[in-house]
C-alpha cells in the first residue's frame, strides 16, 4: 500500500514545482514589461506625477490618489503603450484682433468695408438731400435682422454701426448736408459710450430734403486741420453751393491743406455722378466704394 502511494506523492511535488516555476516566469515577464512601460513613460517626459497617477501613489486628490490609497497594477495593453499628449503648449495668448474693434492698421468699418484712417480721428459727411430718400433697399438693421428702407435709411444705419465700432482713443464728428450744412458738434469728440450714443441719436433724427451742396459740406469738415480722414456718403449729384462739378471738386481740394484722405461711398451713383466722387477719392488718396 505504501509503495503504491509514493509515486503519486512524487508526481504531485513535481507538478507543484512546475507550477511554481511557471508563476515565477510569469512574474518575471510582468516585471520586465512594467520596466519597459516605466522607461517609455520617462522617455516621453511623463515624470513621477504621471506614474503616481497610474500606481495610485503620490500626492493629489481624486479617486485612487493620496498616500495610503490602494495600489493598482496597470494592465499592459496588447498593442503597446498609448500616450495622449499635446505636441506643443496651447496658445493661450489673446490675439489683438479679438479685443479691438479695428484691424491692425487702424481701419474703420463702414458699409462692410474697412477704410484706412490716418491718425486717430474721422469726420463723417452724410448727404441728406432729397434724392437720398429714393429707392427701396434691403440691408441688415442694427438689430441684426433684414430690413428695407431708402438710401438714407440704410446710410444712417451704416453710419451708426461705424460709430459704435470706434474705440475710446478715437475722436470723431459728423456733418450732414443738403444745400445747408450742419455739424453734430462744433469740434471732434472722443468716442466714449456717452458720445457715441448721443451721435447715434442725432443721426437717427436726420431727414432727407433739399438739393446737394457737397463742396461746402466737405470743406467744412476739412476746416478741422488736425483731422486727416473723411468718409463721404453721397449719391454724388452736387447742384448747389458751387459752380458745377469742377467748382465743388476745386472747393474740396482747396480746403484740404492738411492732406486728408477722403473715402467716398457712392450710394446708387452712376455716370458723371460716380465720376465726381471717384475724382475726390483719387485726388486725395482715398478709396471709392460703390454702394447699391
Amino acid at each position: 500500500m505504501l509503495d503504491d502511494g509514493a509515486p503519486e506523492a512524487s508526481e504531485t511535488q513535481a507538478d507543484d514545482r512546475s507550477i511554481t516555476k511557471e508563476v515565477r516566469d510569469m512574474q518575471t515577464r510582468l516585471r520586465t514589461r512594467w520596466v519597459w512601460i516605466v522607461a517609455i513613460a520617462l522617455a516621453f517626459g511623463l515624470g513621477d506625477g504621471a506614474l503616481a497617477q497610474q500606481t495610485g501613489s503620490g500626492s493629489g486628490s481624486g479617486a485612487g490618489s493620496g498616500t495610503g490609497g490602494p495600489v493598482t497594477t496597470p494592465k499592459t495593453p496588447d498593442h503597446g503603450v498609448e500616450i495622449d499628449l499635446p505636441l506643443s503648449k496651447p496658445d493661450t495668448s489673446v490675439r489683438e484682433d479679438e479685443d479691438d474693434d479695428f484691424s491692425e492698421d487702424g481701419d474703420i468699418p463702414l458699409y462692410d468695408e474697412d477704410v484706412p484712417a490716418q491718425g486717430d480721428s474721422i469726420y463723417y459727411v452724410i448727404d441728406i438731400s432729397g434724392s437720398m430718400d429714393w429707392g427701396t433697399h434691403t440691408y441688415t438693421g442694427l438689430d441684426g435682422n433684414t430690413t428695407t428702407g431708402t438710401r438714407l435709411d440704410r446710410a444712417k444705419v451704416e453710419l451708426q454701426r461705424s460709430i459704435a465700432a470706434l474705440t475710446e482713443d478715437f475722436k470723431f464728428n459728423i456733418v450732414a448736408y443738403q444745400c445747408q450744412t450742419t455739424r453734430w458738434r462744433s469740434s471732434r469728440q472722443e468716442a466714449t459710450p456717452q458720445n457715441k450714443s448721443a451721435a447715434s441719436a442725432w443721426v437717427r433724427a436726420l431727414r432727407a430734403g433739399g438739393a446737394t451742396g457737397t463742396g461746402p459740406a466737405v470743406a467744412l469738415a476739412l476746416g478741422d486741420k488736425d483731422n486727416k480722414t473723411v468718409a463721404l456718403l453721397s449719391d454724388g449729384a452736387p447742384n448747389c453751393g458751387a459752380s458745377g462739378f469742377s467748382g465743388h471738386l476745386n472747393m474740396i481740394l482747396g480746403a484740404n491743406t492738411q492732406g486728408a484722405i477722403i473715402h467716398c461711398f457712392g450710394i446708387g451713383a452712376y455716370g458723371q455722378f460716380e465720376n465726381f466722387l471717384r475724382s475726390i477719392a483719387q485726388r486725395t488718396g482715398g478709396n471709392y466704394i460703390p454702394v447699391n
